[in-house]
């Protein structure tokens, strides 16, 4: 693998493991006792909302969304991976990736892939510093068929059909009612953990969580990806491998 390819595999890694957080086995079942975890305790049966009807009015909105903010952590093997990133669904991705004590800033469009290219890079991929006076603070494109190549179809497409299945293809019950960031939400718990919705306006999903692994999502329909790079601010892998 060359020194560049870890940084792909990264992505392919941080996307397994939001789709296996939204997939896991085990956990409550519909029909049982489940926790509220901080439910409102004012909240009467009456005010009880139907878990299936709300689920499938939750999968439409994510459907019908074009952006959304997506931060949380979980596990990869023995490794934390932490998540910070807007997700559009034209292909657009940008932010922070942690995959132990390692991150790295992405910013990946339809054609292209560009990696913040850092002095702890270098000093991690053992790459000569002397290469760092001239690339670090810059960007490293790379073709995004590389990143296919790596981690399959990265992006919108992959995390929304698996935050979506989570809700259209698994019984749900109504697990009570909480707060996510300060916005009044329900909990359906789901077979391996519990998904929460927005409980006023659409029911935008708000937070999985499934065992360690919680990622939260925020500004749908707003987050916005950064304005294109400068030229002056990319370099090339052949310059990389050159240096």
């Amino acid at each position: 693998m060359s020194r560049h390819s870890w940084l792909f595999a990264a992505v392919a890694a941080t996307v397994g493991l939001l789709v296996a957080a939204c997939g896991a086995a085990g956990g409550a079942k519909p029909g049982n006792s489940v926790g509220t975890g901080g439910a409102n305790p004012g909240s009467s049966a009456s005010a009880k909302p139907n878990a299936g009807a709300l689920s499938s009015e939750a999968v439409a909105t994510i459907r019908k969304a074009r952006s959304v903010h997506v931060s949380g952590t979980g596990t990869q093997g023995s490794q934390q991976v932490a998540v910070d990133v807007i997700l559009t669904t034209s292909g657009g991705l940008a932010g922070k990736l942690t995959i132990g004590s390692h991150s790295v800033k992405l910013l990946i469009t339809p054609r292209h892939t560009y990696i913040d290219m850092t002095r702890s890079i270098f000093t991690w991929q053992k790459i000569p510093l002397s290469a760092c006076a001239v690339m670090c603070g810059k960007w490293l494109a790379a073709p995004h068929s590389t990143l296919k190549s790596l981690a399959g179809d990265v992006g919108w497409k992959t995390l929304v059909a698996a935050w979506a299945g989570l809700l259209a293809h698994n019984l749900v019950a109504y697990g009570g009612r909480a707060t996510i960031s300060g916005q009044p939400a329900v909990k359906l718990s789901v077979v391996g953990g519990a998904a929460y919705v927005a409980a006023h306006g659409p029911p935008y999903l708000l937070r999985i969580q499934a065992g360690p692994s919680q990622f939260t999502f925020s500004d749908w329909n707003t987050a916005a990806l950064p304005p294109p790079l400068p030229a002056s601010k990319v370099v090339t892998q052949s310059q990389l491998t050159g240096g």
